[in-house]
């Protein structure tokens, strides 16, 4: 007996019988319950293809016993390919935040499963649309969801249909748009703790929105003063620079004292009035009175003299080794302003210098690197050289330290710095 299509054939007795199903090599294929028939019988024998692993002709026998003899019926079915799609999940939820996730496309018959998927909402991206899975194996697809194509708030569904060889499956997606609250505002500069700040004092934070792409703006508010609880509580009193776009405020408008400490904070609000809240941060003062310092010594515009606090603050401050330099600088600042006010020549090289390197010092500021040349690095090490001419004792030892620093590597790269020509 062999079947093929249809998968079920009937067996005719013409006396009283029992019957029984006999095994095939990777386990039962036959459907035939045994029993005990009377004079005359039918039997429905139906062969499971999907428990046979192999592809080819399979082979069992059906054994009859009777009351006048047995008999033995070979039976043989012919085992096609036939994939099975199964499919790791039916719902893929992104909430109002996720944007992508992964999808499982499995065969689990025998075979080569072929399979594509089609997705219908223009916010659902499939990749890849179409594959091929060997039998036991499965495909990795990745659902995209694209929130900005929407304009409206609220939940959003639809339905990914993946079609194949192997059968068929429906797989619900759905996700949120919602207004999210901007970014934690975070410090820029001056870093949190920094001491001998200036008395003109720049104050940036970094921040942002997950919703800027859907068009949700933020400004920002920016409050400082020497009391704490005002900033904490946000008190208008404090409130030093507001709704402005960048999170850039300068402190000039604001009279720093000196040696205090002073306490600022970033409320990031956007479109639909969502605020966040930074932490309250601080910096100090330097000590002293307000006397010359070398950038005025110089001469420097008002944006030049920007740029260098920002390198201070921004690159200088973040850099273990560099901050002391700060400390040394504000600890000598009168001696330094006095020689370039008393030496008219040094003044002028250490102007020429700073001209020459200020692309320099713009592109740390900037993209957090910078190129020197060797030459550029010699001339600066001679200008801290002619200084050392004029400086007393300790100045002295500083500026040696500083020569010795420029020339190890390591401390340079830590500053994003790369010497050409070495």
């Amino acid at each position: 007996m062999r079947l093929g299509i249809p998968l079920v054939v009937a067996l005719e007795f013409s006396t009283r019988v029992t019957w029984s199903s006999g095994q095939v090599f990777n386990g039962n294929f036959l459907n035939i319950d045994t029993g005990i028939g009377g004079m005359s019988a039918t039997l429905a024998v139906s062969v499971d293809r999907s428990q046979v692993l192999i592809i080819g002709v399979i082979a069992g026998r059906i054994m009859i016993s009777s009351d006048y003899g047995n008999a033995e019926i070979a039976v043989s079915a012919v085992v096609a390919e036939n994939p099975l799609l199964e499919v790791s999940t039916a719902s893929l939820n992104f909430g109002s935040q996720e944007v992508i996730k992964e999808l499982l496309i499995g065969n689990r018959g025998n075979g080569v499963l072929s399979w594509s998927i089609t997705e219908q909402a223009g916010w659902i991206t499939v990749e890849p649309q179409t594959g091929t899975a060997e039998q036991g194996t499965d495909d990795a697809v990745y659902a995209i969801v694209d929130r900005s194509v929407e304009q409206a708030w609220g939940t959003y569904t639809d339905t990914v249909t993946i079609a194949s060889n192997g059968g068929e499956s429906a797989i619900t997606v759905s996700m949120e748009k919602r207004n999210h609250p901007p970014d934690v505002p975070a410090v820029v500069s001056p870093a949190d703790g920094m001491d001998n700040q200036p008395f003109v004092t720049a104050l940036s934070c970094r921040g942002g929105d997950r919703d800027e792409g859907d068009g949700d703006g933020v400004t920002y508010d920016i409050f400082l003063s020497g009391d704490k609880m005002l900033v904490e509580l946000g008190d208008v009193s404090a409130l030093l620079c507001s709704n402005i776009a960048v999170c850039y405020c300068d402190s000039r408008t604001h009279a720093l004292r000196e040696n205090t400490t002073y306490y600022w904070k970033v409320l990031a609000k956007d479109s639909f009035n969502e605020i966040t809240p930074s932490s309250v941060w601080s910096f100090n003062t330097q000590a002293g009175s307000r006397g010359p310092c070398p950038a005025a010594a110089l001469e420097l515009s008002y944006e030049d003299a920007q740029l260098l606090r920002r390198l201070r603050d921004e690159v200088l401050a973040r850099d273990v080794f560099a901050k002391s330099y700060i400390s040394s600088y504000y600890r000598h600042s009168w001696e330094l302003s006095l020689i370039l006010l008393l030496h008219g020549e040094l003044r002028t090289q250490a102007l020429n210098l700073y001209e020459e390197l200020r692309p320099v010092a713009r592109s740390l500021v900037e993209n957090g690197e910078a190129r020197l040349s060797s030459e550029q690095l010699e001339k600066i090490r001679f200008l801290l050289e002619s200084f050392s001419w004029y400086a007393p004792p300790p100045l002295r030892v500083v500026l040696a330290n500083l020569q010795a620093d420029l020339l190890n590597g390591n401390k340079m790269e830590s500053l994003g710095m790369t010497i050409r020509g070495k």
